[in-house]
C-alpha cells in the first residue's frame, strides 16, 4: 500500500497543479 501510495502522489505531484485536488483524486483512485 505504501508503494502504490507514493507512486499516485508523486505522479500527481509531478504535474504540479492543484496538489491537494489531485492528491485526493489519487487517494480515491488508489483507494
Amino acid at each position: 500500500m505504501s508503494q502504490i501510495y507514493a507512486f499516485c502522489v508523486y505522479r500527481f505531484d509531478y504535474r504540479g497543479s492543484n496538489l491537494r485536488i489531485r492528491a485526493r483524486k489519487a487517494l480515491h483512485c488508489c483507494f
